[in-house]
């Protein structure tokens, strides 16, 4: 080998051992969060927000198979704003519904927000979309 090579091959082998200290020094228990995977909200206007949604932004308009009343508003695969018609009886300031995320494995993190004092339900539900998933709160006691 070269001295040249062999430099190289330090350098690359320290770098690779830095960036293994670095990721070790970052390491938690937690299960991976992969993405957000969707917000769900609610709307009065579904003319004015499809065109928000589509010419605006330039999302994809599908059916919501969760919800019949429901629109989503696709930008990728796997990442999405779900639309809802804004529920009857005075009208409320929020017009948040849930919020979403795409992780690795949803037992695991059902699990390890168990284990981290988060109210968890005693099991993973299955959406008619073939999505694993369950709900829980954050602080404000919106739904996640």
């Amino acid at each position: 080998m070269t001295q040249n090579a062999t430099a190289r091959t330090r350098i690359m082998a320290s770098a690779g051992l830095l960036l293994a200290g670095a990721a070790a020094a970052g390491t938690s228990d937690r299960p991976h969060i992969i993405s957000v995977s969707h917000l769900s909200i609610y709307s009065s206007e579904a003319t004015t927000t499809e065109r928000f949604f589509v010419h605006d932004l330039g999302a994809f308009k599908a059916s919501d198979p969760q919800n019949p009343q429901g629109v989503r508003y696709y930008f990728n695969p796997v990442q999405f704003v779900e639309v809802l018609p804004l529920p009857d009886g005075p009208p409320s300031i929020n017009r948040f519904d849930h919020a979403a995320f795409n992780v690795a494995s949803a037992e695991d993190m059902r699990r390890y927000l168990g284990a981290h004092d988060i109210a968890v339900p005693t099991a993973i539900s299955t959406g008619s979309d073939g999505s694993r998933y369950f709900e829980v709160r954050d602080p404000e006691g919106n739904r996640i």
